[in-house]
């Protein structure tokens, strides 16, 4: 009774997600100038990943794959931070790349279903909006760590976890068609 009144006024399972992402795409770009930045910032990942989990819980098949995309990328996301290795800065975009992309069809796919639309399906459309943006971000980081100076960015000189701000900023003025021209 009491978690279909929850849910009714929009305390679900996508809300955790949401607010989730919303913490790591405004901590991102202020924490990375400190050293301790790469590790909360790691953490609020970590904490989307573990919120999407929950968020995909209620169908089985894709809690299992949610949860073997998890481990694969926490493992990889962290050896990458430590190691700061150009092989596993690439191998970890790669999965960020499936993951987001798994976690936002199985969203579309559990909002889609729904005969009736309620506040937490559109929260679940709004984190897959913001995931579509996430995986842009990942392919375009794995373009410009294949190939430095892809994307002409005003900041010459930035390494792959400063310029990752400039490339989610890319991915949704790109996402949302604005594109103002200072990053080609």
């Amino acid at each position: 009774m009491l978690r279909t009144y929850l849910r009714r006024f929009g305390f679900g399972n996508y809300l955790y997600l949401l607010i989730s992402l919303l913490l790591f795409f405004m901590s991102y770009p202020i924490l990375m100038e400190y050293n301790f930045g790469k590790i909360i910032v790691g953490l609020c990942f970590d904490i989307i990943l573990f919120s999407s989990i929950y968020a995909l819980g209620r169908n089985k098949r894709f809690f299992v794959i949610a949860l073997f995309f998890m481990i694969i990328t926490v493992s990889l996301k962290w050896v990458a931070y430590l190691t700061i290795n150009e092989t596993a800065v690439i191998a970890s975009d790669i999965v960020n790349i499936f993951c987001f992309a798994f976690i936002a069809v199985a969203i579309l796919t559990r909002v889609l279903e729904d005969k009736e639309i309620a506040l937490n399906d559109i929260y679940g459309a709004v984190c897959a909006y913001l995931l579509i943006g996430l995986v842009w971000t990942y392919i375009y980081s794995v373009i410009e760590t294949l190939h430095p100076g892809s994307f002409a960015i005003a900041q010459v000189g930035l390494d792959t976890y400063h310029k990752l701000p400039y490339l989610i900023y890319f991915s949704f003025i790109t996402l949302t068609t604005t594109g103002y021209g200072d990053i080609h």
